[in-house]
């Protein structure tokens, strides 16, 4: 048993709120400035900047999210994933940007838990709003987060990823085992 203790996120991390655009958000081909929205946070555990759209660059004042951030959900679908880029990366309102002490709890752990089923019912106690889901900053800060020790969540993280390349290899076996099946129609 993994010795784990509880901890209110704002005991491991800053939260912040992602950047009000006012108006449509207009993609920009040529801007070296990236946007993360909420809808970006269900692609895994990390993102990079070549999975988000790029936009004008303007004054965003401290809604730049760093390397190793935690983006989450601030409606709908609370999930998280972990920023793997140092480049220029803007918050959207629609996310909350958490900066994690790495001497208290690695990004990708936090990630996972968020993301789990005990992270997800414990954002669940807080959450607001009958048809779209809310979690006020506020609310967020005071969710409880169960935290082992380092060393244990290096283990944790190894883990999950162990298990998602191993998913990704069972999903491409029954992609190859699909086209072998059709093809037993085409040649007979």
């Amino acid at each position: 048993m993994i010795d784990k203790k509880l901890y209110n996120l704002s005991d491991v991390a800053e939260v912040v709120s992602g950047y009000s655009f006012r108006g449509a958000i207009q993609e920009e081909k040529d801007s070296d400035i990236f946007l993360i929205q909420a809808k970006d946070t269900r692609n895994g555990l990390s993102i990079t900047e070549n999975d988000l759209k790029k936009i004008s660059d303007l004054n965003y004042g401290d809604k730049f999210v760093e390397n190793n951030d935690v983006v989450m959900g601030a409606r709908g679908f609370f999930s998280a994933t972990c920023i793997n880029s140092s480049k220029k990366i803007i918050g959207s309102s629609s996310v909350y940007i958490i900066k994690p002490d790495q001497k208290k709890v690695l990004s990708k752990y936090l990630t996972i838990y968020l993301n789990s089923k005990m992270g997800q019912a414990e954002i669940k106690k807080y959450e607001t709003g009958s048809t779209i889901k809310t979690i006020l900053i506020g609310d967020l800060k005071n969710i409880r987060i169960k935290i082992p020790a380092l060393d244990e969540q290096k283990k944790i993280i190894e883990l999950y990823e162990n298990i998602q390349r191993q998913n990704k290899i069972l999903e491409r076996k029954k992609i190859i085992n699909q086209n072998i099946l059709e093809t037993i129609f085409i040649y007979k």
